[in-house]
């Protein structure tokens, strides 16, 4: 397993969760998505962070969460989220926005570092989604090389919401182009294994959590 030096920091948060019929409609501007489209695509994402399990087993349990995408402004008068997809840097309204299962995770910080992160989001504007930067996070785990990085202008979607949330008071334990969607899952507690119907989670970082599993 690779040695990773830098230390985790997360402000207190909490985490609900959403079933396929369910919506979130009381979402912020910041507010992090831990998503399951329950498409093919996510099928081979979590296929692919599967692998990286074997040499990270802390992960077991999170690689549910093939993408990930935060809260940004309105669309239309909506609430809108925005992500790296298929085609980049794009905003979608969470008002019938597909998914299998998703966790929304809320940070208990000032309305000034909301607008921070979404401006760190607004700066990713044209950046293209990287499918090639899956592959290396678990070669570089199985073999200790360090391949795992971005691609010119590329990112994909845990590398995007992880720079962004650094504006949220986050600070990851590696950096940000590699960090997986199951990583941020694992840094929220949010396994879905463990939940059969929509819960809130409060976690006070630092101080253990009678509901964390």
């Amino acid at each position: 397993m690779t040695n990773h030096t830098m230390k985790l920091l997360l402000p207190q948060f909490t985490v609900r969760w959403y079933f396929e019929g369910e919506e979130c409609t009381d979402s912020q501007d910041g507010d992090i998505f831990l998503i399951d489209h329950g498409t093919f695509f996510d099928t081979v994402i979590k296929d692919m962070q599967d692998v990286l399990a074997l040499s990270e087993p802390e992960l077991d349990g999170y690689t549910w969460c093939a993408h990930v995408a935060i809260r940004n402004g309105k669309m239309s008068g909506l609430d809108a989220l925005s992500e790296m997809g298929p085609r980049g840097h794009e905003r979608r309204t969470v008002s019938g926005y597909k998914h299998h299962v998703y966790a929304v995770v809320s940070f208990s910080v000032e309305r000034d570092d909301r607008m921070t992160a979404c401006e760190f989001d607004d700066a990713c504007s044209g950046l293209d989604y990287g499918w090639l930067e899956y592959p290396p996070f678990a070669f570089d785990d199985l073999t200790g090389a360090k391949f795992a990085c971005t691609w010119g202008d590329t990112i994909i979607c845990s590398t995007h919401v992880t720079m962004c949330a650094m504006g949220l008071g986050l600070f990851p334990d590696r950096p940000p182009a590699m960090v997986a969607p199951a990583r941020m899952a694992l840094w929220f507690k949010a396994s879905v294994q463990s939940q059969s119907v929509p819960t809130t989670i409060l976690i006070t970082p630092g101080i253990p959590q009678a509901n964390e599993r």
